[in-house]
């Protein structure tokens, strides 16, 4: 890194000072501010100074500021020559810690435009045919991992992770340093740009041209190409408490625009207001998916309308006559064979009083039930089943500082979570002989803090697994890439597949996770499988 530097409390670096009566040298402040909320999304700054073609690697700091009160953060970079004037090329993205990935080389991503249209079969195509990959173009020869980062004695010190650019807000600077000359650089890591990667362009490639590097400023999925900095001469730093953090989200975290409707005695059709917000959607480690690993970004909601409770037998009794066929709902026994000597698995009924069709049903979760069918009852209401960003959403990150996705103390209370009933598969743990398979609607099946402070939405982990709109395809395929921050969704009615989220009644506690999304077919009709409405 010839000649340059790098200086700042909050880097805990410091690389000595020029003489009294040494010649002015060139310096920018660099002062850094986000309109995200820290820390749920943003509680890390990850700084990388590069030579001004982006081809040579000087400096890499990683800085953990899960306090909004740390925030701006500035630093200052110099130049110890102070005869002719120094450029540099600064790096800086702002992402929540756990979402980091192996750095295997600077690797440009090609995502879909926003707002693709997609065929039921185009959608779920990915850049590769296990659809794990986002398929970055790294620099050449890739197997090299460049750029490398050297230390003063020629060692490697490449830093082994990165952070995982879906979910990171990324900016490149160009700061031009004149001996003599000291100013300000004031930058906001916008919201937006969450997602939106920096482009470096391969040194290796043919003619780059320094227009090649791009980055996003305040649009969404824009790149422009990157100028130098002006230099604001007044060196202030921002008063304590100025950061606008939090800004982005606001927005979204308000009242919801309808009201919920006025819950009738004995139906359980009580609806909670969701206080929308901004969330990383989707898994840190994979662990949301059975059929492909989780790619998370970020995603923004607004406020919405949420079912308290799964959708009961109760409501679907009032609905039937209302509905115009009952080809969807199932009266028992369901599609799997497995399951043929076990009609009372299926709690609903589509005829008069059938034997197995008791009253005290009428509090428990309606299963056997098509996704057109779940689709068509929460429509008679004015409402849908939800997305899969409002089902996560509500699950894991409503009212709550930071997302965690509901867990529990092990071993599992039989009395906590409605699992472990499937005495035909063996995951037994909790099955009684003559006992309901399934917890009441009214009952709490493991509500954490953050439910209470959401208005309590009850049953989202165990009791039965919940239908969502969206396509059953992977997040790294082309409907995902091309959704926008704003209510990202992959809703394809013609898809052969639709996500199931979260887990049921007759898994083992090992299985037991909100955070499993799995593909069905819109024809499945299984004992597991239930829904909840939204509008």
């Amino acid at each position: 890194m010839t000649g340059f530097r790098v200086a700042a409390a909050a880097l805990a670096l410091s690389f000595g000072s020029l003489a009294c009566d040494a010649p002015p040298r060139g310096e920018a402040l660099i002062v850094i501010d986000t309109d995200m909320p820290v820390p749920k999304i943003v509680d890390t700054l990850q700084v990388d100074i590069y030579s001004p073609d982006g081809s040579t690697w000087w400096v890499s700091r990683n800085i953990y500021l899960p306090d909004p009160g740390a925030w701006p953060v500035s630093f200052s970079v110099y130049s110890d020559d102070t005869s002719v004037g120094s450029s540099a090329l600064v790096r800086l993205r702002g992402y929540r810690s756990e979402y980091v990935e192996d750095y295997r080389g600077e690797g440009a991503l090609s995502l879909p435009p926003l707002g693709s249209q997609w065929t039921a079969v185009t959608a779920g195509q990915c850049c590769t045919a296990d659809c794990t990959s986002l398929c970055p173009q790294y620099w050449n020869p890739p197997q090299a991992a460049l750029p490398r980062l050297q230390d003063t004695m020629g060692e490697d010190v490449t830093p082994a992770v990165e952070p995982q650019p879906l979910v990171t807000i990324d900016q490149l600077v160009l700061v031009n340093l004149v001996p003599g000359m000291r100013g300000k650089v004031s930058v906001l890591l916008a919201g937006a740009c969450a997602g939106t990667q920096a482009v470096l362009p391969d040194p290796s490639r043919a003619s780059p041209q320094p227009s090649d590097i791009q980055t996003c400023i305040d649009t969404e999925r824009t790149l422009v190409p990157v100028a130098a900095s002006t230099l604001d001469p007044d060196m202030t730093l921002p008063a304590p408490g100025s950061t606008i953090e939090g800004q982005f989200e606001a927005p979204f975290a308000t009242d919801c625009p309808n009201t919920p409707r006025t819950p009738t005695s004995g139906l359980f059709d009580d609806e909670v207001c969701v206080h929308g917000g901004v969330m990383v959607f989707g898994s840190a480690t994979g662990e949301a998916s059975i059929a492909s690993p989780s790619v998370p970004r970020i995603a923004a909601v607004p406020s919405f309308l949420m079912d308290k409770y799964e959708y009961s037998v109760a409501r679907f009794e009032k609905a039937y006559g209302m509905l115009a066929q009952v080809a969807n709902y199932n009266n028992g026994p369901s599609n799997d064979p497995s399951q043929t000597a076990y009609p009372l698995n299926c709690t609903g009924y589509d005829q008069p009083d059938p034997s197995w069709a008791t009253a005290d049903r009428d509090a428990e979760p309606l299963n056997c039930v098509q996704w057109t069918g779940a689709r068509k009852l929460c429509q008679l209401e004015g409402g849908d089943v939800p997305t899969e960003v409002q089902w996560e959403y509500a699950e894991s990150a409503a009212g709550r500082p930071s997302k965690s996705f509901l867990t529990f103390q092990q071993p599992l209370s039989c009395a906590e979570v409605s699992y472990g009933r499937d005495v035909v598969n063996g995951a037994n743990e909790c099955y009684m002989m003559n006992a309901a398979f399934f917890g009441a609607a009214r009952v709490d099946y493991g509500m954490d803090v953050a439910d209470v402070l959401d208005g309590g939405i009850l049953g989202m982990t165990g009791n039965v697994a919940e239908y969502a709109l969206d396509a059953g395809v992977s997040m790294a395929a082309n409907c995902w890439l091309s959704a926008p921050i704003e209510s990202p969704s992959c809703v394809q009615p013609a898809s052969a597949t639709f996500i199931m989220r979260a887990t049921s009644w007759d898994l083992s506690s090992d299985e037991v996770s909100a955070a499993w999304r799995v593909p069905v077919t819109y024809d499945d009709v299984e004992t597991s499988n239930g829904f909840r409405c939204v509008r």
